[in-house]
């Protein structure tokens, strides 16, 4: 069996992920608290004595059906595979904060300061159509807003992984307008909205440093909007305090 990695920093729901990742796998390891995706992930290579390891995020619940057996057939190492994950407020499909497959030399290759820990491995990088977990980052109005924030300044980008620019804006503006209905999903989509301003207006290299500093990214969100009333008001944004 595989060694697995589960990657957590501030996750609401991080305990009960790896609990349930513990009946999945019989010795899960643990990285928790690395400031920095992209550091973390590199330091996730170090943690493992298997190559290649799969990486889970803190936010990801592992689908019964998954299994951490045996290297896939076709897996070369210097590879990552990531397989689909559901996003619980917009429905979207594919692998943002997905399980992972990683091979250590390609984990040690990572940058600390890359704004997407993934987004250097070309044709190295695959994707794999099977849905392994559920991406559970819409557990409080902070961390609905960071997930979507996060992700749309990758989608802003030009290199963003694995998709045409026709995906990309489609993608984008699903994030910006749909889930509403669902736990905390105003604010993912106001996250997304404020990253979609953020980076036009700021840049790609600031929007690179923001979402690789969870300091920087609260205190954003901080000057955007007041936090007591961000927790009072629960599902629903409110206006920027001004």
């Amino acid at each position: 069996m595989l060694d697995v990695v589960f990657m957590s920093y501030d996750e609401p729901a991080a305990e009960a992920n790896f609990e349930r990742l513990g009946r999945l796998h019989p010795r899960p390891k643990r990285l928790h608290g690395v400031t920095g995706a992209s550091r973390a992930t590199r330091l996730s290579a170090e943690l493992v004595d298997t190559d290649p390891y799969f990486l889970v995020d803190g936010d990801s619940e592992v689908l019964d059906a998954f299994t951490f057996d045996d290297v896939p057939f076709g897996f070369k190492l210097g590879q990552v595979w990531v397989w689909n994950t559901v996003n619980p407020v917009n429905g979207l499909i594919y692998g943002n904060g997905g399980i992972k497959l990683c091979s250590r030399r390609a984990m040690r290759t990572i940058q600390d300061d890359q704004r997407d820990p993934f987004s250097n491995f070309g044709t190295d990088l695959k994707f794999v159509g099977q849905v392994a977990s559920i991406n559970r980052f819409n557990t409080s109005p902070f961390l609905a807003w960071r997930g979507a924030f996060r992700e749309a300044s990758a989608l802003m980008a030009r290199d963003s992984v694995g998709m045409s620019d026709q995906r990309r804006e489609q993608w984008l503006e699903i994030w910006c307008s749909k889930g509403a209905d669902q736990p905390f999903g105003s604010w993912a989509m106001q996250g997304a909205r404020d990253a979609v301003q953020y980076y036009r207006e700021i840049g790609s290299v600031a929007a690179a440093d923001m979402v690789n500093t969870p300091d920087a990214m609260y205190d954003y969100f901080v000057r955007l909007y007041d936090v007591s009333r961000a927790d009072a008001a629960g599902n629903k944004p409110f206006d920027a305090a001004g």
